[in-house]
């Protein structure tokens, strides 16, 4: 269908299947689309991640209006006003609509258990979904969670429907992830013209919230629509889609690695997308992220997510955009108004212990070694030294070196332990013992591009696009001749993921790189990963929103739908030209 995408007074139409996402900056969203995946739907967050309504039936789409703070379908608009847990629904008249509704939490598949209730309690329609352990998922019996689900607007009427229906989900059973089928509450026919619904896992919480976002409903949307417009002032429709599309996972805890599913905040994927907001200037936002992670660095170790195991490189991605938020600052002349000489002789202190501690745990022969599944590779292994752990010990010496006003002679020792062990020829492998060719090394030259001189790196890169190239415009994960390599991606089954899957985010950050040695020779090579990538942001996955991967062979969008680093880079990309 056509779907015009509106930023400011800049609009582009482009051809989209239709799926779009509200998010409200607490934890809650929506992505409307046509059935086909469970993770599809209206989520809000409590003491976890539940999903509430399965979906609003409106009727077959012809054609929408993505406007990055609302969108349209035909004549129904949906948002949802920063920190409430509403969706609103408007329309220019008032019409039928269908209510389906699930109660689950984000993850949970169980079938058994659950209860519909619906009554009317001071003016609101209400909703109540029990939840209950059942002896038919081999559960005992008890009661386990309740939903509620309030909907309010003047001249709300309903229909009971009441009946359940089997839900079939053909994306779901396209990425081979099981359950691709699902009972669902078709809940009532309701008649209206503007609604709030709004949840809750305390009712009158969810019916106060709906009574009064919907008296407020015309403020709270202007206010949502200004907020907005000051992040994307002045944007190409191309910027102001990445820009939105990172405001959109903006929550209180931070920046959440993706939508539907990677609902927490993780330390590589929010520090990746620092630089960008850096680009949008968005200075205290990035002073607040830098420094909680820096005070979360315990020695030299961050852990990927919450409770997960260390992210090998977060500590490198941390530093490296410590350096660029000074260097930008500095440049700006705005060093003095968010950092002081407190803040720096923090970071240096942090720094030198984080460096002091990697070479005494994780050093081996002159090089810096990882633990299996500690870096972005995590699906394989990859223990030992590899490359972009090498570049970013020697980016963190560097800035130590800035810091304290001479260079660390661990920087040159390192610079030249990882050439002799990693420069074969023409060739930048991946891992000490591991020859195999793997887009990494373009991570290597974004954090040291003083690794190799400009000739060296010509070499390499030429080398490693025969290799990993593909035409449609991105990188495998691996060299596409190795019998590993898989071309199409394997869903759920992570087998492809890293042996072959094309990450948007690395694509854009090898691009990049590209244009960091070369922009004239490698010119064809960033205009087809920005094409690309744009590709994907307005056509595939979800409408304005940048998707985590592509299958090799052909240009697609599977994995997540909304990724943070995805848009990030993108906008980066777009920055440099």
């Amino acid at each position: 269908m056509n779907v015009t995408i509106k930023a400011g007074k800049r609009a582009k139409v482009t051809q989209h299947a239709g799926v779009f996402l509200n998010t409200n900056q607490k934890g809650a969203f929506a992505i409307f689309g046509n059935n086909q995946s469970r993770y599809e739907g209206v989520f809000f967050k409590a003491d976890k991640v539940y999903k509430i309504i399965e979906s609003i039936d409106i009727g077959p789409i012809t054609s929408a209006t993505n406007a990055l703070s609302s969108v349209t379908r035909n004549n129904v608009t949906t948002w949802m006003p920063d920190a409430y847990d509403a969706l609103v629904l408007e329309q220019a008249s008032a019409s039928q609509l269908t209510l389906a509704l699930d109660a689950k939490a984000l993850f949970d598949n169980r079938q058994w258990g659950r209860s519909f209730v619906m009554g009317v309690e001071h003016r609101c329609l209400v909703f109540t979904c029990l939840k209950r352990n059942d002896a038919r998922d081999g559960m005992k019996d008890a009661s386990e969670y309740t939903l509620y689900l309030a909907a309010f607007g003047e001249g709300l009427g309903y229909q009971p429907i009441e009946q359940w229906k089997e839900q079939f989900y053909a994306a779901d059973n396209a990425r081979k992830s099981w359950p691709w089928s699902r009972g669902v509450f078709i809940a009532a026919k309701l008649r209206c013209k503007d609604v709030v619904f709004a949840f809750s896992t305390n009712k009158m919480a969810a019916i106060e919230t709906a009574i009064n976002v919907y008296a407020q409903r015309k403020k709270l949307r202007k206010a949502k629509e200004d907020r907005i417009a000051k992040l994307i002032k002045g944007q190409s429709v191309e910027a102001a889609c990445a820009i939105a599309a990172i405001d959109a996972l903006r929550t209180p805890e931070g920046f959440r690695a993706g939508l539907p599913w990677f609902v927490d905040v993780w330390s590589r994927d929010e520090l990746v997308a620092a630089k960008a907001l850096m680009l949008n200037k968005e200075f205290a936002t990035v002073k607040t992220l830098l420094w909680k992670h820096l005070e979360a660095l315990d020695g030299a170790t961050l852990a990927s997510k919450p409770q997960g195991i260390p992210a090998a490189d977060a500590p490198g991605w941390l530093f490296l955009r410590i350096a660029e938020f000074l260097a930008l600052l500095e440049q700006e002349r705005k060093l003095k108004t968010y950092v002081s000489s407190k803040d720096l002789a923090f970071v240096e202190q942090k720094l030198r212990t984080c460096i002091n501690l990697l070479f005494k745990d994780h050093a081996k022969n002159g090089l810096i070694l990882t633990n299996a599944n500690e870096t972005w590779m995590d699906s394989i292994s990859r223990d030992g030294a590899r490359i972009e752990i090498q570049a970013m010990t020697l980016s963190m010496l560097k800035l130590l070196g800035a810091l304290q006003g001479k260079p660390d002679f661990r920087e040159l020792q390192l610079k030249l332990a990882t050439r002799r062990d990693f420069l074969k020829h023409t060739t930048l492998i991946d891992g000490k013992e591991d020859p195999i060719l793997r887009p990494n090394l373009f991570l290597a030259v974004y954090f040291y591009p003083a690794l190799l001189t400009k000739q060296e790196w010509t070499n390499v890169i030429d080398k490693a696009l025969d290799a990993l190239w593909l035409d449609w415009g991105g990188l495998a994960t691996i060299d596409t001749k190795h019998p590993a390599y898989q071309p199409t991606s394997t869903g759920e089954n992570a087998l492809s993921y890293h042996n072959g899957d094309s990450w948007f985010w690395l694509n854009n950050l090898a691009a990049i790189a590209m244009y960091m040695i070369d922009k004239k020779r490698y010119k064809k090579q960033i205009d087809a990963v920005r094409t690309a990538s744009l590709t994907e942001l307005f056509e595939l996955g979800v409408s304005g929103h940048a998707g985590e991967l592509s299958s090799a062979a052909h240009r697609s969008s599977v994995g997540c739908n909304a990724q943070l680093w995805s848009a990030a880079t993108l906008l980066e990309l777009i920055r440099v030209g």
